[in-house]
């Protein structure tokens, strides 16, 4: 008998990564509800090709703008529906799954904005983790007091770490300064190389210091993608 799976992500314009997270979980689902806030591309259509998609804009309704509180909640309380469940996942869009003995492949785990202290929350559970893991790539992180507290508890961690992050991203979540000081401390605890490398391609000016929502453009690395997936390939090949 097949195990009874239900899926709950949230979504602001995920036109790009929805459809590989959809055809990840779509076969193996009950249901994937999807609670949108306010997305202007194309991601309801998309998700609506999916026949075992439940697309929700009424739980998660704060005007396209990021708000933790609101969120944190939702995340707390929405599995709460599927007490019948065998499994459920509750994430990002653009958190990874993988099953490493599966596939025998080297997993490398990537991490953006409010991503970074998620992977360095998964890090701090357990020794044991970072040996399933070639190394991490945290992106536009997000700073604030989430990333300090996983630092303290991460021991023994001997994987190659990349932290990178455009200089023009000034929000007050993911301030580029303080995500420079901030490799300089996780570098300190991190047994294996960890490298700051900073993105200024672009013309874009700077992003909004005190509101960040909706999303800050050089925070997505809107107009530098090409330069990101670079020393993203880069680093991966210097260090495996």
């Amino acid at each position: 008998m097949k195990p009874i799976i239900d899926v709950y992500t949230f979504c602001w314009n995920e036109e790009i990564r929805l459809p590989y997270f959809l055809r990840l979980w779509s076969p193996i689902a009950r249901t994937i509800t999807i609670f949108d806030n306010g997305s202007s591309d194309n991601s309801e259509n998309i998700a609506k090709s999916y026949s075992n998609v439940i697309w929700n804009t009424k739980d998660y309704d704060t005007g396209g703008i990021l708000h933790e509180p609101t969120l944190t909640s939702l995340k707390n309380n929405c599995w709460k529906k599927s007490r019948d469940a065998d499994l459920v996942f509750v994430g990002d869009i653009d958190e990874i799954l993988f099953y490493k003995n599966k596939y025998n492949k080297p997993i490398w785990l990537g991490g953006q904005s409010f991503g970074a202290p998620r992977i360095l929350n998964y890090l701090s559970y357990s020794e044991e983790n970072s040996k399933l893991i070639e190394g991490a790539i945290l992106t536009a992180s997000a700073v604030g007091n989430p990333i300090r507290t996983s630092i303290k508890k991460i021991k023994n961690l001997n994987i190659p770490v990349a932290i990178i992050h455009h200089t023009r991203d000034i929000c007050k979540y993911s301030n580029y300064k303080v995500a420079k000081k901030f490799s300089e401390q996780f570098a300190k605890i991190n047994l294996n190389k960890t490298e700051f490398i900073e993105i200024s391609a672009g013309s874009l000016p700077n992003d909004n210091s005190e509101i960040c929502d909706p999303v800050g453009a050089n925070h997505m690395f809107d107009d530098s993608r090409d330069d990101l997936a670079d020393e993203m390939i880069k680093f991966i090949k210097n260090n495996r």
